[in-house]
């Protein structure tokens, strides 16, 4: 699943209506942290063909410190592909031909101050 944490979403400057969704405990994400219902988002991606407007569902959770997470059903409902080319990584979207140079991150702690 695609998920926004609740101070990213807050964030934004038209903050999009809440739906009420699934009831889906995150462990693997927050250790105890619940989905507060999703959103309805356009995301644009800036590739040197041309931006990328793709539409997705997003849970929100109270608590996570990453601001977004793809999740794996993202990537296969829009035909997204890591590809690694000379050393560099590029997020390609299906057959556009557009791609994206992308980077690894990693934080110490998927929890912040509020759960």
């Amino acid at each position: 699943i695609t998920l926004i944490s609740e101070s990213a979403l807050n964030g934004l400057s038209k903050v999009p209506k809440v739906h009420e969704g699934q009831k889906i405990n995150l462990v693997q994400v927050t250790g105890s942290a619940a989905i507060s219902g999703y959103v309805k988002l356009d995301l644009y991606f800036s590739t040197e063909g041309g931006p990328v407007k793709i539409n997705v569902d997003t849970y929100m959770v109270k608590g996570m410190t990453a601001p977004f997470i793809l999740g794996n059903d993202f990537a296969d409902q829009y035909s997204l592909s890591i590809i690694q080319r000379l050393g560099e990584s590029f997020l390609s979207f299906g057959d556009t031909g557009r791609e994206l140079k992308v980077s690894s991150s990693i934080s110490p702690t998927m929890v912040d101050s509020s759960g």
